[in-house]
């Protein structure tokens, strides 16, 4: 079963999971303090609503004007203004949704402090949202960049590996040829040390991971074929 799932499809199940259990605390924490009425759980259906959509069109303006490229500094400088407005028209919007509702405190909702206060709590969510997204791409990337270097290196490997075995074998083999009259004791055990490197160089081609015994008894067959040739000079 293919448990993958496209990058659209998780920004939006993370999206409706994040800001379904930012409303849900909100709820609880309301009926702990014994607050809760269906007026208030209307605001706070509406606030949760607002976060989801704002956030949404917050991320639209990242991809659209390329934050996902930029230094750290030049983005800071994009993304707390982008959070203090988004911040801003969340109150705007609260005020809206209470006026509707008639649940406006004109005593205490319009103080500069309350007003103020206010904004900062909005926009440390949208800091913390905008902070989660980034982290994410920014894993995401270096995720991607590991692949494809992973991906040069065994390209690399295998081309060099094309180049040595033809030229490994030919040596090898013209080294037991002269073995043979020699010392054909010898030069059956060189055979069968080289069959074994050749098998196991094709076992390897299919595997990921190979066992380090199997990789030092193919390291010794190697060295052992090589000192056929070089002797002392190995």
């Amino acid at each position: 079963m293919n448990l993958k799932i496209s990058k659209k499809r998780a920004y939006w199940i993370l999206q409706i999971a994040g800001w379904s259990f930012y409303g849900i605390i909100y709820l609880v924490f309301l009926f702990i303090a014994e607050e809760a009425s269906l007026v208030k759980v209307i605001n706070i259906l509406f606030y949760t609503l607002y976060f989801f959509i704002s956030t949404h069109f917050l991320r639209s303006i990242i991809i659209r004007n390329g934050w996902l490229t930029i230094s750290p500094v030049r983005l800071l400088s994009r993304v707390i203004p982008a959070t203090m407005m988004f911040a801003a028209s969340n109150y705007i919007f609260m005020i809206l949704v209470q006026y509707l509702l008639n649940t406006i405190d004109y005593a205490n909702d319009f103080k500069p402090f309350y007003i103020i206060a206010y904004i900062f709590s909005a926009m440390v969510f949208y800091l913390l949202w905008a902070l989660i997204y980034f982290i994410y791409h920014y894993f995401e990337k270096y995720n991607s960049t590991l692949k494809y270097e992973a991906a040069i290196y065994e390209f690399e490997l295998n081309k060099l590996k094309s180049q040595l075995n033809p030229h490994f074998i030919f040596n090898a083999l013209n080294s037991i040829r002269a073995l043979v009259d020699e010392d054909p004791v010898k030069s059956k055990k060189a055979i069968t040390q080289l069959s074994n490197i050749l098998r196991n160089s094709l076992i390897m081609n299919k595997r990921k991971l190979i066992d380090f015994r199997d990789e030092m008894f193919t390291v010794k067959d190697y060295l052992e074929l090589e000192s056929i040739r070089l002797e002392e000079r190995l």
